[in-house]
């Protein structure tokens, strides 16, 4: 037979907060054995499955043989001249023109 753990003994098992606990068995993560309204019991198998399910593979090496270069931004004038075309002064003047 299993050992059945207390709601403190699974939260040392898998190193969180007795909160944390409570948040993955309402969440649906976590199984468990509900012998009352907030007494809960968990099988060691509940948790090693639990712990399983939230473990991650580890990611595949980047093949670099396969990278697309991206082509780079044009590059601005030279000069000191802006690339929209009109100058401060322009857009100032125009804007006076619009005034009644």
């Amino acid at each position: 037979m299993e050992n059945i753990l207390t709601t403190e003994q699974a939260a040392e098992y898998l190193f969180v907060r007795k909160s944390d606990i409570h948040k993955y068995v309402r969440q649906g993560k976590l199984d468990c054995v509900q012998l009352s309204f907030k007494v809960r019991r968990f099988t060691e198998s509940q948790l090693d499955e639990f712990i399983q399910r939230q473990s991650t593979s580890k990611p595949k090496p980047i093949d670099s043989s396969q990278r697309v270069r991206l082509p780079s931004p044009p590059r601005k004038k030279e000069g000191g001249e802006k690339s929209t075309g009109d100058s401060a002064r322009a857009i100032r003047k125009e804007l006076r023109s619009w005034r009644l």
